[in-house]
């Protein structure tokens, strides 16, 4: 993978586009407080990501940069990312509906929406094993490359969700509809594109 500006431009936008709009516990409570109490209980949840992923960004570079010299161990990360993504994709390219009750939660509030995204395993998987290492790697060619990747991909994984929020307010019909079904598919096929990346990269460093 290439780390100039470019490539993570366009890594942050895939990656950001794929988490905001594929369906998952924070998605769930999003659309299901949007409907329940109205936009403004939608926009909380949308925006729960910029609050608690700071700690848990922080926590994998931490690890992640305690493993830079070690090879294997970094192999080892490239692979699990690259089979991460493949199983996103893979989830996402096999919806073949979306039914409105799977938004349910148990949460009757949209202040839960921190806690449903602590308890949430992705962004913990995500960030140490394809964020964190992406951030430190782009930090090393450039700062602004890094600062490019991180704000686009949050640009976009909340701007989705800000988008469904007021899509949800007037159109609920859209949650079931092939066009949403066509999208989540078309972003699967691009996860497990960027999971091949990753897997090349893994393939590279067996070769040092």
């Amino acid at each position: 993978m290439s780390y100039d500006f470019f490539p993570m431009l366009i890594a942050g936008i895939t990656l950001g586009f794929s988490a905001g709009i594929s369906p998952g516990p924070l998605m769930a409570l999003t659309i299901s407080e949007t409907l329940k109490s109205g936009t403004r209980a939608g926009l909380f949840v949308a925006f729960v990501p910029l609050i608690t992923d700071l700690p848990i960004i922080v926590g994998s570079i931490f690890i992640v940069s305690k493993l830079q010299n070690i090879n294997l161990l970094l192999i080892v990360i490239s692979v699990i990312g690259a089979l991460y993504l493949f199983y996103l994709g893979y989830e996402n390219i096999k919806i073949k509906h979306v039914v409105m009750s799977e938004f349910k939660t148990n949460n009757s509030s949209f202040k839960k929406g921190v806690i449903t995204n602590y308890t949430n395993p992705n962004p913990y998987i995500f960030w140490i094993t394809i964020g964190g290492p992406i951030l430190i790697t782009s930090f090393n060619y450039s700062l602004i490359n890094s600062i490019t990747f991180l704000f686009t991909f949050y640009f976009f994984l909340v701007g989705v969700k800000v988008i469904i929020v007021f899509i949800g307010t007037r159109f609920k019909v859209f949650f079931g509809s092939t066009k949403y079904i066509f999208i989540i598919k078309f972003m699967g096929l691009l996860l497990i594109l960027f999971g091949m990346i990753l897997l090349y990269d893994a393939i590279v460093l067996i070769n040092l």
